[in-house]
């Protein structure tokens, strides 16, 4: 079952499902519509697209999109660095325990040889 990510679906899409029947992008998705219920000011996501397929990240960045706008700030901690650069107004590198580079995403995908999008590489001086 594809799992479809729209704001006024919330929780209820998975009304009548037991937990552990849901795939892990949709547990995670589950989980974040019940701390979204909350109305945190600020939401820190550790990891958040694991699980999740091209299409369901698509949704889930509009979604971020959205929290945004409405005044929430989102900490995103990502290994994905694909969605981060297309995600983020800002992007960090923590490197042994230190703070190595904060920046845009486009200084920090532009400048950077080993943490960047395919993108990036593919342009890189031309």
């Amino acid at each position: 079952m594809t799992c479809h990510f729209t704001s006024d679906e919330g929780v209820g899409r998975f009304a009548g499902r037991h937990p552990y029947d849901l795939s892990g992008g949709e547990q995670q998705l589950l989980a974040l519509e019940i701390v979204l219920a909350k109305k945190p000011k600020l939401l820190i996501l550790d990891e958040p697209t694991k699980g999740l397929d091209a299409s369901e990240k698509e949704r889930f960045a509009l979604r971020l999109s959205e929290l945004k706008e409405s005044g929430m700030a989102i900490l995103l901690v990502t290994h994905d660095i694909e969605f981060a650069a297309d995600s983020a107004d800002k992007m960090a590198l923590l490197f042994a325990g230190e703070l190595a580079f904060t920046g845009t995403p486009k200084e920090f995908c532009g400048g950077n040889i080993f943490y960047t999008t395919a993108k990036a590489r593919i342009y890189r001086g031309k």
